[in-house]
This record gives structure tokens, sequence and C-alpha cells, in this order.
């Protein structure tokens, strides 16, 4: 008899002893820790206008570079870190302006002034160091497209539209810009030009620039 209640004893001590563990509720993991990158990719648009010098890059001893400008759009798609890459597209609408010397009766000498307007389509990769936030510096290189519509020639206040005009052309761009307190963008770019701006021309009629624009973005 005294061995049967010790063995029930055992037998209600152990399932005791079972139950108790299957019951233990087991406290989850700890979540892993949040990510600290700050890499997330953000885009924005902008309204750019500015002004530079146009250089005469053809055959024509006589002609020279003259004033040039343009305003247009911007949209900027880059990363948020310290070190971003970003691609940076622009619609522009710019003017380019040749002049050129002639010697009238082998006295006196008239300027003409030959003004070229074109549709600008600059693709501009880019790479930034810094803060959005505060000062970001910047370098872009890329190549643009553009269609030229019109060109007027004015001298002695006489002016006359040039019919051989090229169409589309296109080129190369490189520039610096530095964006300031995130909406605020200065650049200052140089477009080489890779194709003529007039057609069926003797001579070479390639137009380069040099400008300098500032960018509100929103």
């Amino acid at each position: 008899m005294k061995r049967r209640m010790m063995a029930l004893l055992l037998f209600a001590t152990t399932t005791l002893a079972t139950f108790a563990q299957d019951t233990t509720t087991t406290a989850p993991p700890p979540p892993p820790p949040a990510s600290s990158s700050t890499s997330v990719a953000t885009s924005t648009m902008g309204f750019k206008g500015g002004i530079g010098g146009a250089m005469y890059a053809g055959d024509e001893s006589t002609a020279k570079g003259g004033f040039s400008w343009n305003v247009g759009l911007v949209y900027q798609f880059s990363g948020e870190s310290a070190f971003a890459v970003g691609f940076q597209p622009e619609l522009l609408f710019l003017q380019e302006v040749i002049t050129n010397e002639y010697t009238l009766l082998g006295q006196s000498t008239a300027t003409a002034e030959t003004r070229f307007t074109h549709v600008r389509v600059p693709l501009n990769l880019k790479l930034a160091l810094g803060s959005k936030d505060v000062i970001q510096p910047g370098l872009m290189a890329g190549l643009y497209g553009d269609y030229c519509f019109s060109g007027t020639t004015v001298m002695n206040n006489t002016s006359g539209t040039i019919g051989n005009l090229a169409g589309f052309g296109y080129g190369a761009v490189l520039g610096v810009d530095v964006r300031m307190l995130r909406f605020l963008c200065v650049d200052v770019k140089f477009y080489y030009a890779l194709s003529n701006v007039l057609k069926d021309d003797p001579v070479n009629t390639r137009i380069n620039s040099l400008m300098a624009s500032v960018t509100f973005l929103f």
C-alpha cells in the first residue's frame, strides 16, 4: 500500500511539472533595429532663368559671339544622402546672338546681329555632395537636343529672316551648380554644339554658349 501511494505521488508531481512547463509563455524576440539609411530618392521641379554669352565656332572670320539668355523648367530626381547621384532634365527656351561686321563701300562699317532662338532639352547626370537643406555643390554632364525655330538678322534698323535653318540640333553640356536651403540653385553651364545651326551652308556654323542661371525649386 505504501508503495502504491509513493508511486501515485511521484506521478502527480511529474504531471504537474510538465503542465506548468507547457503553459509557460515565451517572450517574443526583440524586433530588428530600424534602418538608419537616409538615401531615399526625392524629386522636385522648378523654374529657371539666366544670361550668358554665345561663342561662334564656325569658319567665318568676321563672326563673333554675342549675348545669350534662357528661361525654362527643371526637374530634379536625386538621393538624400550626403553623396547623391541624380538625373536632371530641363526644358529651355533660349536665344543665342552672333554678330558680323561688314565694310560698306570701302569706308564705313556696319554690324549685323543674328539672333537664333531655340527650344532645348538638356539631359543631365548629376553628382552632388552635401546637404540640400544647407548647401550642396554638384557637378553635371550630359547631352542636349534642340530645335532652332527662328533666325533673324538685323542691320541698320532693317531685319531679315534666315531661311536655311537646320532645325534640329544636338550637343554636349557640362556644368557645376550649388543648391542652397533646398529651394534655390545657382548653376553655370557650357553648351558645346555638335551640329550646325544652318543647313546647305558652305561654312561651318556651330554656336557654343556659356550661361549662368538661377533656379527656384518648389
